[in-house]
């Protein structure tokens, strides 16, 4: 199952070390056992089930910004999924890896959250992709 963007999209950052949802309009790949909407992946059906979270993305930014991103998981951060990357100093993000393993009952839903360790400074996505498998 995945979900992807390709660029354009600002996410507004207000405060340095807050998390902020990732601003991106996604489309869906393949969605087996999960509900689409922006920016978000709810698991559909009974049980609990163990999953593979896989997630690749890149932001432009302010030179040398310091750029966290987490897995959230129904609205609580999954600390074990923390990629980090530092911008570029043109500006330009490299792509950070970020992924993790949990347990999904219905109804849970997982989204991407950003920080900036640097400053209250926005960040511009380029490209992000995800992946959840189910182990």
């Amino acid at each position: 199952m995945g979900v992807g963007k390709t660029g354009g999209t600002t996410t507004t950052i207000s405060s340095t070390g807050v998390y902020y949802k990732v601003n991106a309009n996604t489309t869906s790949n393949f969605t087996k056992g999960f509900t689409h909407s922006n920016g978000r992946l709810t698991k559909d059906g009974d049980g609990v089930n163990p999953f593979k979270l896989e997630g690749n993305i890149a932001f432009q930014g302010s030179n040398n910004d310091e750029i966290h991103v987490l897995f959230y998981k129904s609205g609580d951060a999954i600390p074990c999924s923390l990629g980090t990357k530092v911008i570029s100093g043109s500006g330009k993000g490299d792509t950070i890896p970020f992924h993790c393993m949990t347990d999904m009952v219905d109804g849970d839903y997982i989204e991407v959250y950003v920080s900036n360790e640097s400053g209250a400074r926005d960040v511009t996505l380029e490209n992000m992709n995800i992946m959840v498998t189910e182990l």
